[in-house]
C-alpha cells in the first residue's frame, strides 16, 4: 500500500511541476504578446527587439515519466495504452520543444526554428509563419488565464479559402 501511495505521489508532483512550468512559459510568453496590442487599445510605443520564449523540457519530461510509471512492471498503475500514450506524447513535445521557439516582436508573432531561422513556409496555408498582431482578431487561455494549458488564436490574416476551422467544443 505505501509503494502505491508514493508512486501517487510521484505521479502528482510529475504533473504538478509540468504545469506550473506551463503556466510560467505561458506568462512569459503572452507578457510579450500583451505588449503587442493593436494601437487602438494602447498608445504608440517604441520598436521592441524580437523576444523568443525561452524552452522548457518540463512538460515532455512530466509526460515521459507518467508513461514510465505506467508501464513500470509490478506497478499498481500498470496500463500499457496509457504508458504508450504518454510516452509518446511526452516524445512529441521534446522533439518540437527542441527544435521550434515562438518569438514577438513589435508588430508579430512568429514561429522559428531553434537556430533562429524562420521556416520556409507553412505546410497547411503556405507564406511565413508569422502573423501581424493587428490580424489577431479573438484569442483566449484554455482551459482559463489562471491555469493556461494551450493558447488559442483566430487571426484575419490568412486568405479564407486556405483557413483551417476550429472545431467547436466550448
Amino acid at each position: 500500500m505505501q509503494r502505491k501511495s508514493i508512486i501517487r505521489a510521484f505521479v502528482m508532483l510529475a504533473l504538478v511541476l509540468s504545469l506550473a512550468d506551463l503556466m510560467r512559459s505561458a506568462d512569459s510568453a503572452f507578457a510579450g504578446a500583451a505588449r503587442l496590442a493593436p494601437a487602438s487599445y494602447k498608445t504608440k510605443v517604441a520598436a521592441l527587439p524580437v523576444e523568443i520564449v525561452e524552452p522548457s523540457y518540463n512538460l515532455a519530461a512530466g509526460s515521459i515519466a507518467v508513461g514510465a510509471i505506467f508501464g513500470v512492471k509490478g506497478s499498481p498503475l500498470k496500463n500499457g495504452l496509457v504508458a504508450v500514450v504518454f510516452g509518446l506524447f511526452g516524445l512529441f513535445v521534446n522533439f518540437q520543444t527542441a527544435n521550434l521557439r515562438f518569438a514577438f516582436d513589435s508588430d508579430a508573432f512568429e514561429l522559428r526554428f531553434a537556430n533562429g531561422a524562420g521556416p520556409e513556409e507553412n505546410v497547411v496555408t503556405g507564406g511565413k509563419n508569422r502573423w501581424v498582431c493587428k490580424s489577431f482578431v479573438n484569442w483566449d487561455f484554455l482551459p482559463s488565464k489562471s491555469f493556461p494549458i494551450l493558447v488559442y488564436f483566430k487571426e484575419t490574416q490568412t486568405p479564407v479559402d486556405l483557413r483551417q476551422e476550429a472545431p467547436e467544443f466550448l
